[in-house]
């Protein structure tokens, strides 16, 4: 069955494919080109059909409670991001980080590290395997470089990883770090540093 309002049968004697409209699924059928019988109802076909077309209207009924009740949800979200710029020595440069709260620890790809000029810091005893939605080599670790973001800087700690084509990761590890709060009301990211709290738009 193709779908509740047409079968498409072929005729076991010619080979001919005969389209069953919904109207004349509860009578038999010939074949079109040959005059052979290709459909006969039964219970069983009945029953699903029947079945077919009461999960359709439920499906239509959910589908409306969800375009009046949260329209939202058809739109598709916007992922988060922080600019920033990471500084080391007399060098800064800008970072854009994806926030990412399904991630247990933050990240930057090897290549963005070599772009910033601190691959020289990475500390190789933290190497191993990324695990998660897709797997990455672990480089090692950066304990330590200044965040600098538009109230102030922020020590931060980073996982290094191999994959070139990813992106630079704020995990929850950093997100707790620097007290981050998202606020998808006023589409603000509030950090709750040193007692104060700072905002920046998402």
């Amino acid at each position: 069955m193709n779908s509740i309002d047409e079968l498409k049968i072929n005729c076991s004697h010619c080979t001919f494919l005969n389209i069953i409209k919904k109207e004349s699924m509860n009578i038999e059928n010939f074949c079109l080109m040959c005059g052979n019988l290709v459909y006969k109802p039964d219970d069983t076909i009945l029953v699903q059909i029947s079945e077919a077309e009461k999960r359709k209207i439920m499906i239509q009924e959910n589908f409306k409670k969800a375009y009046d009740a949260i329209p939202s949800s058809f739109i598709p979200s916007n992922m988060i991001y922080l600019n920033t710029k990471i500084r080391n020595n007399e060098m800064t440069s800008e970072v854009r980080f994806l926030i990412d709260t399904g991630a247990q620890v933050s990240v930057l790809p090897l290549d963005v590290a070599k772009g910033l000029n601190v691959d020289n810091l990475i500390d190789e005893s933290y190497n191993g395997e990324l695990k998660g939605v897709g797997n990455d080599v672990i480089m090692g670790r950066i304990h330590y470089l200044e965040v600098e973001l538009p109230f102030g800087t922020i020590p931060c700690s980073f996982t290094i990883c191999k994959n070139p084509n990813m992106v630079p990761i704020l995990g929850i590890d950093m997100m707790q770090h620097m007290g981050i709060v998202l606020d998808f009301v006023k589409r603000k990211i509030i950090f709750a540093t040193n007692q104060t709290e700072n905002m920046v738009d998402m």
